[in-house]
């Protein structure tokens, strides 16, 4: 385990290199904030040729998707590498999280770029081998290359979202011509959210609980195109990949398929990982991320015959791991995950059984926030030296 260890350390340098690499970018590419610097399907293949040009490197096909694109595969290392200990590197599993491909992709340069300086880099190919599948799920990132520009979920698969036997009779509509898709509040008396109180623009559910009211409803933008008095409720946004997973499989939800694993793209995946059994740490650019803040061991739920919790005795390594990728790439605070449900990271640990770390590689830093001086009275002298009105301790909101 301590040789993985140096083996992880070597790769998350490879990820902050990456990370900072990524951030500068963002930062000088202001025209299209959303898109600029990334690339469609057709794009993003010749990239990955232009980098199947070293000896290092072999790429080829996993499957097709839904939509009839390439699962692409990159293997790099030297020798006979599928005989060599492994680790696997696993894009976007979220279609939309357009960045983590990014960085998969930027990795498996570094990766061979250094080879040609770094004499450490150079053993670390001699004696281990990586797998990159940068794009597991083609279809849901070409959709972000659509207009109108909106956040979709899944493939190209048409499905019946709110279960009427009907396909994509209600999606969202671009109302004003902007060419986005965007979110709607709506005031209402009667309306499920309502402002922050430290931060207006932002809006935070209605807690009946807590005697809040709701003053605007959240919509997304567009009409009631059946007339069922629902906005939006089938948009036939296909299956997600990071859905159609074994582990905890949401079934009947929305984007998560037929039945689990009933995506190409999923069973191309897993065929794959199946199929090596060299591959010792499985590493995914995932929302669902356990490095900044790691899964937790229950000593009741480990009891079962079901494991729904990381164990005991792998929680240290998986914590230690987590530090030194925080220490290079990092990151303290950050979103949590989801539950799991369908996700392919928890797959990777609970049912393929394999060591499985997932990040989002990068998120929106934490800031403090500005101070907030209180409005003057209307006809009232103008006070300069008026005190910040106090923050409040409301935490919901803040993802």
């Amino acid at each position: 385990m301590l040789r993985w260890l140096r083996c992880s350390q070597q790769f998350f340098t490879l990820i902050g290199l990456c990370v900072a690499s990524l951030a500068f970018a963002t930062e000088s590419a202001r025209a299209n904030p959303a898109l600029e610097g990334y690339a469609n399907h057709e794009t993003f293949t010749k990239q990955l040729v232009e980098l199947d040009q070293s000896d290092l490197v072999q790429m080829s096909s996993l499957g097709k998707s839904v939509g009839g694109r390439d699962v692409w595969l990159l293997t790099i290392g030297a020798g006979k590498v599928d005989e060599k200990p492994a680790i696997v590197v696993v894009g976007n599993v979220n279609g939309a999280h357009l960045v983590g491909g990014e960085l998969a992709l930027r990795v498996a340069r570094q990766l061979v770029a250094k080879t040609a300086t770094d004499e450490k880099i150079r053993k670390l190919l001699d004696e281990r081998t990586f797998y990159f599948i940068p794009r597991p799920d083609p279809d849901g990132c070409e959709k972000c290359f659509v207009k109108p520009f909106r956040h979709s979920a899944g493939n190209d698969r048409k499905t019946d979202d709110d279960r009427d036997f009907s396909f994509g009779e209600d999606p969202p509509d671009d109302l004003n011509g902007d060419g986005w898709i965007t979110m709607l509040r709506v005031a209402d008396e009667n309306g499920t959210h309502f402002p922050h109180p430290d931060d207006p623009r932002v809006l935070i559910a209605a807690d009946a609980k807590k005697n809040e009211r709701g003053q605007f409803r959240l919509l997304v933008e567009g009409r009631d195109n059946d007339g069922d008095e629902q906005f939006n409720e089938d948009a036939a946004d296909g299956v997600a990949f990071n859905k159609n997973y074994t582990f905890r499989y949401p079934a009947f939800q929305a984007h998560a398929g037929a039945n689990a694993v009933s995506e190409p793209e999923c069973r191309a995946v897993a065929d794959f990982l199946h199929g090596r059994p060299n591959i010792a740490i499985v590493y995914c650019f995932s929302l669902d991320e356990n490095l900044v803040q790691t899964w937790k061991p229950n000593s009741d739920k480990e009891k079962a015959r079901i494991k729904t919790s990381v164990l005991t005795s792998d929680a240290a390594s998986l914590e230690y791991l987590a530090g030194e990728y925080r220490k290079i790439a990092g990151g303290a605070e950050g979103p949590g995950g989801g539950d799991g449900a369908g996700s392919f990271s928890h797959w990777a640990y609970f049912h393929y059984g394999r060591w499985s770390l997932a990040s989002r590689g990068w998120t929106v830093p934490k800031v403090e926030p500005a101070e907030v001086k209180p409005a003057a009275d209307a006809g009232a002298e103008k006070k300069t030296d008026a005190a910040p009105a106090k923050r409040t301790d409301e935490k919901r909101g803040g993802d």
